[in-house]
């Protein structure tokens, strides 16, 4: 959880840094790998999402529900104007959509059980839950590999989480549910052809599960990438000698992050600076553990 978590936190988003982790088994490193990342403090700086304008399509949470609404007004006195609400800025939860975002979304209800459950994860009141929950989905964990593996790995870990509400707030959904959830899972790694979108918005983290994924380029040269290679996997070893092949520029950080970054606990690690203009072998012989 440390190295996911200093990765996530404002110190490791580095132009270009990845880091291969090689693990005993993928098994349960994957939901704590996410719980980690979710733990970190993040930093909002100059995105996309917070310059808004009248007109502009947003994602809100209102009446216990998520959607994709238009931002009608922003009045003279401070106030933003969307759902048939109005609402003082500094009280509002509007992110600004991507351009060419898709616009077919159905609003998600919030239940009762899962405020109470994210207002725990969240150390809130049950009515702020929702607001705190979009603010956290701006900045994503994005894991790439098998959803299905994810989703299976986050749900181990529910007996196993000193509080059931951190499992709850790591539920992964899809890629197009930005802004819906705090992890987002896609089975290879996104490209800027299928979702140009991808552009305005970032991810705090970007974790990979498979070793085609490990290899494989993403659409944000400044979020560090985790990659995690199981040594029950036979094509793992082949990925970290392609990783170590890679003209790439080792790493030497102090503080924090490097002290996260030094093996040990049965992990083996290599963290290195990758241009971003570098073409990275892919391992189309992906054969990954079977658990």
């Amino acid at each position: 959880m440390g190295l996911a978590r200093a990765l996530a936190s404002p110190t490791g988003a580095q132009d270009g840094l990845r880091t291969w982790v090689t693990v005993p088994t993928s098994r349960l490193a994957i939901g704590a790998s996410i719980l980690g990342a979710l733990s970190a403090t993040t930093r909002c700086d100059g995105c996309f999402h917070a310059d808004l304008h009248a007109g502009d399509r947003v994602a809100v949470y209102v009446d216990s529900k998520f959607q994709d609404t238009e931002l009608s007004e922003i009045t003279r006195e401070g106030q933003f104007r969307y759902a048939g609400v109005r609402i003082p800025c500094q009280r509002a939860s509007v992110y600004r959509l991507p351009v060419e975002f898709p616009a077919d979304r159905h609003a998600g209800l919030l239940s009762a059980e899962d405020k109470l459950l994210l207002a725990d994860a969240y150390q809130c009141v049950p009515d702020l839950a929702g607001h705190r929950h979009l603010h956290a989905s701006g900045h994503p964990v994005l894991v790439v590999g098998h959803p299905e593996r994810t989703r299976d790995d986050l749900r181990a870990w529910t007996p196993l989480a000193a509080q059931r509400s951190q499992v709850r707030r790591a539920a992964a959904t899809d890629i197009d549910d930005w802004y819906r959830s705090a992890v987002l899972t896609t089975g290879t790694s996104p490209t800027l052809t299928r979702r140009p979108w991808l552009t305005q918005v970032r991810p705090r983290l970007v974790i990979t599960t498979t070793t085609s994924a490990a290899l494989a380029p993403t659409p944000w040269p400044d979020v560090p990438v985790l990659a995690l290679l199981s040594r029950r996997s036979p094509s793992s070893v082949h990925a970290a000698d392609l990783a170590h092949q890679m003209r790439t520029t080792p790493v030497t950080v102090d503080g924090r992050l490097g002290l996260a970054l030094r093996p040990g606990h049965g992990l083996e690690i290599f963290a290195a600076y990758v241009p971003c203009d570098l073409p990275m072998p892919v391992d189309d012989d992906d054969l990954e553990e079977q658990w």
